[in-house]
């Protein structure tokens, strides 16, 4: 359970921790159809995958963080 997780490992309550859930939904429901209607247009579906991919990979290097990177963990 990943709120668990949360919950032990970095303090966290549980309303914040079911704050940081709620975010993450509510990006989510926005962004998809923008991006959907992004891909209805003009704009290439393989190159607006690249830029997702992209924002996930920087996102995930950002958060765990990358070793060598001065970021307190």
């Amino acid at each position: 359970m990943p709120h668990r997780l949360l919950l032990l490992q970095f303090g966290l309550t549980p309303v914040i921790t079911g704050v940081m859930f709620v975010i993450s939904g509510t990006l989510y429901a926005v962004s998809a159809p923008l991006v959907g209607r992004l891909c209805d247009l003009d704009v290439c579906p393989k190159k607006v995958m690249v830029a997702g991919s992209v924002c996930i990979v920087t996102s995930y290097l950002l958060v765990g963080p990358l070793p060598g990177l001065p970021l307190p963990t």
